[in-house]
């Protein structure tokens, strides 16, 4: 492995187009129990929460309808 002369830290934010939304909200809420983050979200976009992230980031899974 090649030294960078960095690290990486967390992730932010992780991004998936989905064909079917609902599908994919009930696989990562009900079965890998991530928590879903309630709060002014558009038609067609579902945001879970990962973990607390560096430096007091949320790391968050958003799910976007196609």
């Amino acid at each position: 492995m090649t030294e960078r002369g960095f690290r990486i830290r967390g992730l932010g934010e992780i991004a998936i187009r989905c064909d079917d939304i609902e599908r994919m909200t009930a696989f990562y809420g009900e079965v890998l129990g991530l928590e879903r983050m309630e709060g002014n979200v558009a038609e067609g976009i579902v945001f879970f929460r990962i973990a607390e992230g560096f430096g007091g980031h949320t790391q968050v899974l958003a799910l976007f309808d196609k």
